[in-house]
Order: C-alpha cells, then sequence, then structure tokens
C-alpha cells in the first residue's frame, strides 16, 4: 500500500449504503479528500462482534505498536507486507483477532 488514498464519495451515505452500515452515527463534517496521508482522522468500517452490525468510526491512521511505551511512540507502522504480516510481533496479534474495512476511491 501505498502513503496516501483518496475517497471521493460525496456524502457518508453512500458508505453507508453500500457496506450496509447502521446509521445512527451523524458524521456532518465529512467532506471527500483527494489525499488522506498517514496521521489523519478516516471513516473505517467496523464490526465489533460477529453479531453486530457494520458500524462507521473515525480512526486516526498509523498504528501503535504493542509495545510502544506510550502515545507518542516514533515510529508508528503505516502498512505491513502481505507475506509477513502474520509473523511480524507488530502485527501478529492484530491481523489474527482485528479487521477493519477502509472504503477508498484510489491510491496516490
Amino acid at each position: 500500500m501505498c502513503g496516501a488514498y483518496g475517497l471521493s464519495v460525496k456524502t457518508i451515505k453512500d458508505i453507508i449504503s453500500r457496506f450496509d452500515v447502521d446509521d445512527d452515527n451523524s458524521f456532518e463534517d465529512y467532506k471527500p479528500r483527494w489525499n488522506i496521508r498517514p496521521g489523519q482522522h478516516n471513516p473505517v468500517v467496523v464490526k465489533k462482534a460477529e453479531n453486530e452490525i457494520n458500524n462507521i468510526e473515525y480512526m486516526l491512521w498509523g498504528l501503535l505498536p504493542h509495545f510502544a511505551k506510550d502515545e507518542h511512540y516514533k515510529h508508528k507502522p503505516i502498512n505491513a507486507r502481505a507475506e509477513t504480516v502474520n509473523e511480524l510481533p507488530t502485527f501478529r496479534h492484530l491481523f489474527h483477532r482485528t479487521r477493519c474495512l477502509i472504503p477508498f476511491t484510489g491510491f496516490l
């Protein structure tokens, strides 16, 4: 994955209808963006448990590794290789237990 992507859907309703998302959250501040970079908050589709429906949450792009002492850890990874994501200590636990869907319309 590259270091930037774009999400150019006109309204958050487009994401809600496409990914069967629960519509109880309000996202009046959503605007299409064509240059989303690490460290920015972005809409992400999540499901907390298997029997729950999808929700949208704003999440910060970047991973705080489990071994980081605090949130100011300098080297926050933004991507992983598919070949080693299930082996590296930084990603292994998350790979097996956590999933999300990041809507986008293109890479930069």
